[in-house]
């Protein structure tokens, strides 16, 4: 994929209709697959569908364990 195919911040967050400080976030995290260009973020919107989509899965899956009784928390443990 080349460079100009990759979407800007502000542009990938009006695509989807999310906060760019959660896509921001989760791009720092890892939880999204982002290219640091010259400082500024880039995004490959499919990667980022598809990451999101992937994220959205397992946590249906913890809040189904959690109701069932097999899972304790949907918290994410302290950093540190």
């Amino acid at each position: 994929m080349y460079a100009s195919e990759y979407l800007p911040l502000d542009a990938l967050a009006a695509t989807l209709g999310l906060p760019r400080s959660y896509l921001r976030r989760m791009a720092r995290e890892g939880s999204i697959p982002a290219l640091n260009v010259n400082g500024r973020l880039r995004f490959d919107e499919a990667a980022v569908r598809e990451a999101l989509a992937r994220l959205t899965r397992s946590r249906k899956t913890v809040k189904r364990r959690v109701a069932a009784g097999r899972a304790t928390s949907l918290r994410r443990p302290p950093r540190g």
